[in-house]
């Protein structure tokens, strides 16, 4: 559930999980790493007793991957307004989890079907694909992972390659297309565990430089 949005006329919804020492993450990422300077139990006043330093790398968690991650000259996440992608239409396109294949890509078909049930994408939307993955998977990281075959590389990443679901090139097209601000997935990433290519994240962050 969620809570309301003060004049809004809608509700407010965190879609996003616990951040914490021991949270799945991108596999070369760095985890979150919490020093604990000062705490209630040890310190005394008078000033402040609890007091925390944090390090975590900027693909940690539920997060906005801004253009500059694969355009080199594209924005970077201090240059999005935050007008930009709060208070937007939303449409969620669901392509059937929490059963959904490990390896299946959101196609343009999919985006196309929802929008003659629900209605088109309005441009200036926020477009959310809703596999269950996480749902499902994100407490467990080796499920949420899904490494079938330790002697298959990535050579993107240099790890066993890992199986979850994505977006093909041609969805994420249609729905920049649509006019969309923003493409995200309930998953690692957008464009799925078992590609060493990026599909799904050439149209949509060139076109949000």
């Amino acid at each position: 559930p969620g809570a309301a949005a003060p004049g809004a006329g809608g509700r407010v919804v965190d879609c996003g999980f616990q951040l914490h020492e021991a949270a799945t993450h991108w596999p070369t990422c760095a985890p979150l790493y919490r020093d604990v300077i000062k705490e209630p139990a040890t310190a005394s006043g008078p000033g402040p007793v609890s007091t925390q330093a944090f390090t975590l790398n900027g693909g940690s968690g539920t997060h906005v991957a801004a253009p500059a991650h694969f355009v080199p000259a594209g924005r970077s996440v201090e240059r999005l307004r935050p007008d930009e992608l709060v208070n937007r239409p939303l449409a969620i396109i669901d392509v059937g989890g929490p059963f959904v294949a490990a390896d299946y890509r959101c196609t343009k078909e999919d985006v196309v079907l929802d929008e003659k049930k629900h209605g088109p994408i309005s441009a200036g939307s926020v477009v959310c694909v809703r596999t269950g993955w996480a749902a499902a998977r994100y407490r467990d990281r080796d499920a949420y992972y899904n490494v079938t075959d330790w002697a298959d590389v990535d050579p993107t990443l240099g790890l066993a390659r890992l199986h979850f679901p994505g977006i093909d090139a041609d969805a994420a097209s249609h729905v920049c297309d649509r006019g969309a601000v923003a493409l995200g997935i309930d998953t690692l990433s957008p464009e799925g565990g078992s590609t060493a290519a990026f599909p799904a994240s050439g149209p949509s962050r060139i076109r949000a430089r």
